[in-house]
């Protein structure tokens, strides 16, 4: 057992989270006030353009690109979340609790089966009674 390599790995983990939320809220509460000034740049920035050339050349390239970003974050939110729970994974072997929680499971398992056999003899039993 290696509590030290369990401490590290725990540590990036929770480093690899903390940094990627920090990332998520501040790119949203970017987004967020982006959004809302908009219409203000609309009247000061590009006033001179009529609507169809303001869609082509501001606001659809501006939808695009968020897109393209929410895309990006739930590609990396996936990404991140397997990491982190490698990482965890790794905490448990090398805290030795995998094997255990493996029986554990297994243990639980065999008697969820056993019940459903006895139910399931249970029931055959009682269908053949006169």
């Amino acid at each position: 057992m290696s509590t030290g390599f369990a401490l590290i790995f725990t540590l990036v983990a929770a480093y690899i989270l903390i940094s990627y939320l920090i990332s998520i809220t501040t790119n949203n509460k970017f987004l967020k006030i982006v959004n809302a000034s908009r219409s203000s740049w609309r009247v000061h920035l590009y006033g001179f353009l009529d609507e169809k050339d303001y869609q082509a050349l501001a606001d659809t390239p501006l939808q695009d690109a968020d897109m393209a970003y929410r895309c990006m974050q739930k590609r990396a939110g996936i990404v991140v979340s397997f990491v982190v729970l490698a990482l965890l994974v790794g905490v448990l072997i090398e805290m030795e609790w995998i094997e255990p929680l493996a029986m554990m499971f297994k243990n639980f398992m065999n008697y969820v089966i056993s019940q459903a056999m006895e139910f399931y003899d249970y029931l055959k039993n009682y269908s053949t009674m006169p």
